[in-house]
């Protein structure tokens, strides 16, 4: 059944893909990095990236992100104990294209499936709580993820993604992106989107953080997060499956 805010998020799945476009532009990655070689994408921003400096608060719309700390989406709940359970939705977006998430674990507690549920199953000696971080779910899908950096490790060969229309696929495997690069014809960032159950539901207060992604808690059954290197400009997305439930 779709959610009452899938039209809302949907809307904002279109304005993020039209940010990518592109007329044969410069939009893929080359082996090691993604065009921050490439004058066009130069850019006067603190990098390492920080909250206040890549705030999206001001914007114009009750989809737009409020950009937090990790310590800010600690404060959203307990986490899960041992022997307890929560239930997620995980998305990896590049330039605007969702990815298919690879089945993995259980490992600590911690499994994903085809459809992009995260499960969040700890036992005793696991680690449980806020010590369940974005961080394990990144080492679960062989990826590393920090503050303007996402890196691809060798479990996403043979994928490739092309990162703007006409653009040639790249490789993701062994490929790193980082916060500067070209994401299409506009400069890319790598972001963390946090939707809380009532986010998820509404498509509103949706938290965007871009320092320490890596050091998010998971808390909140029904909540959804998306890893992303997305333009700039680009507006959140929930993942394909929460979309529609």
């Amino acid at each position: 059944m779709v959610r009452p805010a899938a039209v809302a998020v949907a809307a904002a799945l279109l304005a993020l893909l039209a940010g990518c476009g592109g007329d044969g532009g410069e939009g893929a990655a080359a082996q090691g990095g993604a065009g921050g070689d490439d004058p066009a994408f130069e850019s006067d921003r603190t990098r390492p990236t920080d909250a206040s400096e890549h705030s999206h608060d001001g914007e114009d719309s009750a989809l737009a992100p409020r950009t937090v700390q990790p310590a800010d989406i600690a404060e959203l709940g307990d986490g899960v104990a041992p022997g307890g359970e929560l239930s997620m939705w995980i998305g990896v977006n590049m330039c605007g294209r969702f990815l298919d998430i690879p089945p993995a674990g259980p490992v600590g507690g911690l499994s994903t499936d085809a459809a992009g549920r995260l499960a969040v199953a700890p036992s005793a000696g696991d680690d449980a709580g806020h010590d369940v971080t974005v961080a394990d779910v990144m080492e679960l899908l062989d990826l590393q993820l920090g503050t303007a950096e996402l890196a691809f490790g060798e479990q996403w060969a043979p994928k490739e993604v092309a990162l703007a229309p006409g653009a040639e696929p790249t490789a993701l495997a062994g490929t790193s992106f980082a916060t500067g690069d070209g994401c299409g014809e506009e400069q890319g960032e790598v972001q963390l989107w946090y939707y809380t159950p009532e986010a998820v539901d509404t498509g509103e207060d949706v938290r965007m953080v871009v320092t320490d992604p890596e050091d998010v808690p998971l808390v909140g059954d029904g909540a959804a997060l998306t890893v992303a290197f997305a333009p700039t400009s680009s507006l959140p997305t929930l993942p394909p499956a929460a979309m529609l439930g």
